[in-house]
């Protein structure tokens, strides 16, 4: 793995998949590698040896053949996500590039509901993504300061609060 030193120290190591892939030999004629995924209605297809590349996510466990897997529908051959496809092609992307990016027309906490979901670590997000990512978590601080101002009198004292009932 390479390290990107360009952010901040407490970023997680960059995933490096190039030499993964070319020492992977995909067997584009093998259907057997071959994976169907449906997320929120619009059909993605890939390889198995694709989803190896993020190991310990939820994208690599589909290619364990070990067990049943309560997402995969036998009738239609594809494993079903009720999740945003937008979101989900940005990430399959990172499966196939190494690179996470994120989508501009999708806002700061969804993107992050989603990432948890998939089981992929924010901090693999590219940099030229990540401002505008952790623009979300910046406002949210922003507010709940002003909004601790906000119930403090000129003293900086905290003012009653009452419920009316």
């Amino acid at each position: 793995m390479e390290v990107d030193h360009s952010r901040r120290s407490l970023m997680a190591p960059k995933i490096s998949l190039l030499p993964h892939l070319i020492s992977s030999g995909i067997d584009r004629k093998n259907s057997s590698n071959r994976i169907v995924i449906n997320v929120g209605g619009a059909r993605y297809e890939t390889y198995k040896t694709t989803l190896k590349n993020i190991p310990d996510t939820r994208l690599s466990w589909l290619t364990n053949t070990s067990g049943p897997n309560s997402d995969y529908d036998p009738v239609t051959g594809e494993y079903f996500f009720d999740r945003h496809p937008g979101v989900f092609n940005m990430i399959l992307n990172y499966y196939r590039t190494g690179k996470l990016h994120s989508p501009t027309d999708v806002c700061g906490p969804l993107f992050e509901e989603e990432l948890a979901f998939w089981g992929i670590d924010e901090k693999q997000i590219e940099p030229c993504c990540w401002s505008n990512y952790r623009a979300h978590r910046d406002a949210q601080v922003t507010l709940a300061e002003y909004d601790g101002e906000r119930r403090k009198d000129k003293r900086g004292n905290v003012k009653q609060e009452y419920t009316y009932l």
